[in-house]
């Protein structure tokens, strides 16, 4: 697998890397799953957003919002035709290095429940019962940032690959 890079941006550095973040979210949410029209929440003012480029193409985007409490980890989507690719795993991968690279100690995130396992995965662990939000079942999920980011690399991706992804 070959990630051409993962964009980093703080709204309202470059308006067109958060047109490429909001356009993912309106066809992976709005478009595919049924939410509501509206995806603006007003939480994209401070978020940071993380945006994975293909061929010069967005395919994948998430965002970290810093509350009072701790990170939320939100609006992760990847585009349909380049779903199992692991390019959710590289975007979950930067924004978990990126928040501890902050200082920032605790991350949580509302997955939807055919999603768990994938966020399990990464040491996260279910923080509430399931809900539903936007008829879907979801889950409040939460987990301790650790020093240990890296460990959760897919195995037969190359370390340096992964820090040069994560880095640009």
């Amino acid at each position: 697998m070959t990630i051409e890079e993962i964009k980093v941006v703080s709204f309202p550095q470059d308006r067109k890397l958060i047109a490429d973040s909001l356009l993912i979210r309106k066809l992976v949410f709005v478009e595919e799953q049924n939410f509501s029209n509206d995806d603006d929440d007003g939480s994209d003012a401070r978020a940071v957003h993380y945006t994975l480029y293909r061929d010069g193409k967005p395919v994948a985007t998430v965002r970290l919002i810093k509350e009072e409490a701790c990170i939320i980890l939100a609006r992760m989507a990847v585009m349909k035709e380049h779903r199992g690719q692991g390019y959710g795993r590289y975007l979950v991968i930067a924004a978990m290095s990126d928040a501890q690279r902050r200082g920032w100690e605790a991350i949580q995130l509302s997955a939807q429940v055919h999603a768990k396992g994938f966020y399990e995965s990464f040491g996260f662990s279910a923080a509430s019962d399931v809900y539903i939000h936007e008829n879907i079942p979801h889950v409040l999920m939460r987990k301790a940032i650790s020093n240990d980011v890296y460990r959760y690399t897919d195995k037969g991706v190359p370390f340096v690959e992964m820090r040069k992804a994560i880095a640009n």
